[in-house]
This record gives C-alpha cells, structure tokens and sequence, in this order.
C-alpha cells in the first residue's frame, strides 16, 4: 500500500497603485516682463501712467485611497490515510506545500512644481522729456501663489492574509504486513512567505526629482504580463 502526493504551490501577486497626481506649472525663465517708457513728450507735457498687474495661481490637490485586500490561502498536500490494510508495507509520502503571498500597495502621491512660475518684473524708463514736464508712473505688481495637497488613506483590513500550509495530519492505522515491517509516514516541507508592502500620503512641493512615484502598468499589457 502507497500512498505519494505530489507537490501544493500557491502563488498569490496583488499590486494596487492608485492616486497620483502631478502638476507642473512654469514659465520660460524670462520671468513676467512689464515695460513702460515715457518719452519724447513737448514742454509742460502731462504725463500719467497707472499699471496694476496681478498673477494668481492656484492648484488644488485630493487624494482619497481605500484598499482593502484579504488573502485566504489553503494549501494541503497531507489528510492521507492508510488504515486496515494487511499483507503488505504501508507507506504514505506527502510532497511540499508552499505557499508565496505578496501585496504591494501604493497610494496617494501628489506632486506640484511652481518653479519659474508667474513672476512679475518691471521696466520703467522716464526721459527725454521736455522742460517743465509732468511724469508720474504708478504700478503694483503681486503674485500670488498657493498649493493645497490633502491625502487620505484608509487601509480597511488592508492586508488581511489568512494562510494555512499542510503536509501533515496523515494516518496509517491498523495495518498488518506479513513480513513484518512498519508503516511509513514521511511528510514533505510546509513553507509560507508573506510580503506585505505599503507606501502612501507622498506630497512634494518645488523640485520633483525626489518624488518616487510609482510606475504605472502599461495598459497593453496583459494579466500575466502584469504580474510577472
């Protein structure tokens, strides 16, 4: 009597990559350029130049993750029995069980670069104006910059892995053998990996080459592509 199990491998990939937003709002270095020249005018001229300039930018950002990921793994090569034989050995041989479960979660990255954005400058020339002339010039320039990035993640039962590995539990009762000889029980490996990874709420402000954003799946690519 034989009994020879072969091999319980489970193998569990969960990647979640949601919420991620990037701005990126600039100029061409230059900065704002205002020019304003009063000249050239006659005698007891009356000149008024008024100039009120304003630049506002505002970017708003909102990121509101919830994953929820429950992994219930059940892998079993052994509950073999070999009960109430006789005349011949008995032997039960179990293969391994393994088990692989990975999850990777990640969520809520924002990104705004302002750099070289919406700056105001200003160029006033006054001259070659007449005796007795009048020049005023008047100007307000203000800009205005703001940005707002709120992130929210709630990671539920995020991660929930229920994993149960058996090679065991094998039973090789009442049994006779002529010759003499015992049974055999030998079980295989039972082995379990859990990786669990999470990285979210990633804000940055101005310079983005420290922002790790996480590469997003093509999607062309097809499922088993995508978890390989």
């Amino acid at each position: 009597v034989e009994i020879e199990t072969g091999d319980a491998d489970v193998v569990v990939d969960i990647a979640n990559m949601v919420n991620q937003n990037v701005a990126s709002i600039g100029g061409n270095g230059n900065d704002g350029q205002l020019n304003v020249e009063i000249s050239g005018n006659g005698s007891d001229s009356d000149n008024d130049v008024d100039v009120e300039l304003l630049s506002g930018v505002g970017v708003v950002q909102n990121n509101n993750a919830n994953i929820s990921n429950d992994v219930d793994v059940d892998a079993e090569t052994g509950d073999n029995e070999a009960n109430d034989n006789t005349g011949g050995d008995v032997s039960i041989d179990t293969g391994d069980a393994d088990v692989e479960v990975g999850i990777d979660n990640k969520a809520n990255f924002n990104g705004v670069n302002l750099d070289e954005c919406c700056e105001l400058g200003a160029d006033i020339k006054v001259a070659g104006n007449g005796a007795d002339s009048d020049n005023d010039v008047k100007v307000k320039l203000a800009s205005e910059l703001g940005a707002e990035q709120n992130n929210n993640f709630n990671d539920g039962k995020c991660d929930g892995v229920d994993v149960e590995v058996d090679t065991g539990n094998n039973d090789a009762n009442d049994n006779t053998s002529k010759d003499g000889g015992d049974p055999s029980v030998t079980t295989g490996d039972a082995d379990a990996s859990v990786d669990s990874s999470t990285e979210a709420n990633s804000n940055v402000l101005g310079d983005m080459d420290g922002l790790n954003l996480p590469q997003l799946p093509n999607l062309d690519y097809d499922l088993m592509q995508l978890l390989r």
